[in-house]
């Protein structure tokens, strides 16, 4: 159906879905505002504004999902106001995983077109299946990337990039909290003792604005034969995707140990 044939709001918004069902990207944006707007439900950062960001979204999601689909159970609109219920999903060219989920979008209308669409879906499970960071966390995943891929090279310079320069920051064995000069001489002082040293990142967590990333460490002993594993956790405060605040668990008894015997 084309824009010109749709002569009442739930035409258009069947119409608008039936476009979206056939990855039609140009006649479903045929029946969208100017000022038409997407966004999920829930999902901080989400909200896409516009024609052209939302022609890049939908032809990124039927790149992601090539066998895009929507089956919707029911519709209600009344007035300016429109609600479809069903179930999405696809098979992600990611993962190669099948995703089902249950939805409900809802829409409005300004004169005779679409202006916004929201959809209501379980978002974590979504980007789960899907294979790709979850909007929350991506900020987090790249920091959590980019901390591993330090330690990876043992490259200064990545390290003191993951932090601000007003950082407060403690770990074992310092006497007190340091801003970014004191966490450098430290790791400078911990490359110098441990220069093989390998950290692992097991997992990690986010929380807000928060990172707990747990990690274990090998390194060769100085002056023997002996290889050291320990495992510990840092804990990160992100702002603008740097650390202002870091904290730093782990036990230093056998780092110590290691040390004393060799």
């Amino acid at each position: 159906m084309s824009a010109t044939a749709v002569t009442t709001n739930r035409s258009l918004l069947e119409a608008y879905a039936d476009a979206k069902a056939a990855h039609d990207v140009d006649l479903a944006l045929s029946f969208c505002h100017d000022d038409f707007a997407y966004e999920t439900a829930g999902v901080a950062g989400s909200r896409v504004e516009g024609r052209e960001a939302v022609r890049a979204f939908y032809t990124q999601l039927f790149e992601v999902l090539p066998d895009y689909f929507g089956d919707f159970d029911g519709m209600v609109v009344d007035g300016d106001t429109g609600v479809a219920w069903g179930r999405f999903g696809g098979t992600s060219s990611i993962t190669g995983n099948r995703i089902e989920l249950p939805v409900t979008f809802v829409c409005t209308f300004r004169d005779g077109q679409l202006l916004s669409d929201t959809g209501y879906f379980d978002s974590r499970t979504f980007y789960e299946l899907l294979g790709a960071p979850h909007p929350a966390d991506a900020e987090a995943a790249d920091f959590v990337n980019r901390f591993q891929a330090a330690w990876t090279s043992r490259d200064f310079d990545a390290f003191a990039a993951l932090i601000h320069d007003d950082v407060d920051a403690l770990f074992p064995g310092m006497p007190e909290p340091m801003p970014k000069p004191g966490v450098l001489d430290w790791l400078r002082a911990s490359l110098t003792t441990f220069p093989d040293v390998e950290l692992t990142v097991q997992r990690w967590a986010r929380t807000g604005d928060s990172v707990l990333i747990e990690w274990e460490s090998t390194a060769a002993v100085p002056g023997s034969d002996e290889r050291l594993t320990w495992g510990g956790a840092d804990r990160f405060t992100l702002r603008d995707g740097r650390a202002d605040v870091e904290r730093v668990y782990f036990d230093t008894a056998p780092v110590s140990a290691a040390l004393e015997r060799s």
